[in-house]
């Protein structure tokens, strides 16, 4: 079967290949195309407006979508004005001959009985004996199209559709086919697993239809008891070996079945796990570790729900959560009877708090000059920053990103910069700076920002009571 699929596959694609390469026609888009009729030309638009405007070339005039108009035998220009609510969206003017041979439209597909879901894959076959076909169309019978010469369309439901293909060759001509497809359904997949409650046995579905729903459920519980619930219950009248079976069926009357053998009396799983860290972060990437066992059998499924939309099925996962909160971490364990039972436990994720941190200009404060404090070096590793508050450590305070401020006097100040990020932590930073008079700096001359490189510079420069603070 396998060689046989691979076989099929080469084949779609070197007709794909074919067909491509030896595609020397480019396709064009066509606004309208011909029909010949027994007594007349159909004219059908295929572009949606509120006005449509004929001129047959032959000094008469029509209106609408579709059109009839006889012609003797000749040459036209065939002109078509769309508009749409007034305003003019198609004005398309195309050569038209009597004398054409319209073409002749044909297709095949592949697979020729496809299930839903399959991909089937359609090839023109048409011919034009007098030219050559510019424009293909197809209609895939459950309300969707394609074009291009070569196309491919997945079925959602089964059933019978009407495939139709229009052509258009170089004069503007059309002519269509249309086969009929049959998709085959997909058949349900039964599936369940079971639990107890004290004597009672509490049989849960799993069964799933890929293209469509299960609509019956049919339940066999070997002792010679029905049930048609979803997700029945049952007791035993004593303890034993039973084989249960579980028939659905889906909307398309497909059925599927599922047969297994459990002991009435087989002892639950015992589900556990720990996890690592104790006390992680959203940063953090968890290992969760089943210590879960089976007295009298062996685990032979894991499921992990992790509160979050997750899930893995891997005995002993590693999980990262997107945003700190708490958590339920649910686990599932089933045995080799298709018993299972579950246990959960609360984690709390912790926030990762912001970290601040600030530059500011110029480097050198004076008294009575501004000082640009930025708090752009500031990060939340785990979110965004919010609020940036500040301390100036003059009495006076500022919000905002970037501030600015002036000291009135010279002096050591503390500077405290707090970040809140968007899930309320906080972080601190503070740093001394010093406001001084005048600076003396033996690598730099900046009078403009009272900076000297000799320290007589600085005295001649100084008023009464001014600080001069002296770089080492």
């Amino acid at each position: 079967m396998l060689d046989k699929r691979i076989g099929m596959l080469v084949t779609i694609l070197l007709l794909f290949a074919i067909f491509n390469n030896g595609n020397a026609v480019e396709e064009k888009n066509v606004y309208f195309y011909i029909v010949e009729g027994e007594n007349a030309f159909e004219l059908i638009a295929v572009c949606n407006g509120t006005n449509y405007t004929w001129y047959f070339g032959d000094g008469s005039m029509g209106y609408g979508k579709t059109v009839n108009h006889s012609y003797s035998d000749g040459e036209y220009n065939v002109r078509l004005i769309v508009k749409d609510n007034g305003k003019e969206i198609v004005n398309e003017t195309v050569m038209f001959s009597t004398y054409n041979t319209p073409p002749s439209a044909d297709f095949y597909y592949s697979p020729e009985y496809p299930y839903t879901l399959e991909t089937v894959y359609f090839w023109d076959n048409s011919t034009d004996p007098d030219g050559y076909i510019i424009n293909w169309t197809w209609d895939f019978g459950d309300g969707s199209t394609g074009y291009g010469k070569f196309v491919s369309h997945v079925y959602a439901k089964a059933g019978k559709y009407n495939v139709t293909l229009i052509v258009v060759d170089n004069n503007y001509e059309a002519s269509h086919v249309t086969k009929q497809i049959i998709v085959r359904n997909r058949l349900p997949i039964a599936k369940f697993r079971w639990t107890r409650e004290n004597e009672t046995l509490m049989f849960y579905d799993m069964s799933y239809d890929e293209d469509g729903y299960i609509v019956n459920y049919t339940w066999y519980f070997g002792d010679g008891t029905v049930s048609y619930e979803r997700n029945p219950s049952h007791q035993y009248a004593k303890d034993g070996t039973y084989t249960i079976k579980l028939v659905v069926r889906d909307d398309d009357g497909g059925v599927g079945e599922v047969t297994k053998t459990i002991r009435s009396d087989n002892k639950l799983p015992t589900p556990d796990f720990v996890y690592t860290p104790a006390q992680p972060t959203d940063l953090d990437n968890i290992t969760f570790t089943s210590i879960s066992y089976d007295e009298d059998g062996e685990i032979i499924n894991h499921t992990w729900y992790f509160g979050d939309g997750n899930i893995s099925y891997e005995e002993n996962p590693t999980h990262r959560y997107a945003d700190n909160g708490v958590y339920t971490v649910t686990l599932l364990v089933v045995d080799d009877e298709w018993a299972f039972n579950y246990t959960q436990k609360r984690i709390t994720v912790l926030n990762v708090p912001p970290v601040a941190n600030f530059t500011w200009e110029p480097l050198h404060p004076v008294p009575g000059r501004n000082v640009t404090f930025n708090a752009s070096l500031s990060y939340d590793l785990d979110g965004n920053i919010v609020q940036w508050k500040w301390d100036f450590g003059d009495g006076f305070v500022g919000v905002g990103k970037v501030v600015k401020h002036k000291y009135a006097s010279h002096g050591l100040y503390n500077i405290t910069l707090t970040v809140y990020d968007n899930d309320g932590a906080n972080s601190s930073k503070t740093v001394k700076i010093l406001i001084a008079n005048l600076y003396v700096d033996d690598d730099v001359y900046d009078p403009a920002n009272n900076t000297w490189n000799k320290i007589q510079d600085a005295i001649d420069n100084a008023t009464d009571g001014a600080f001069i603070y002296v770089m080492e």
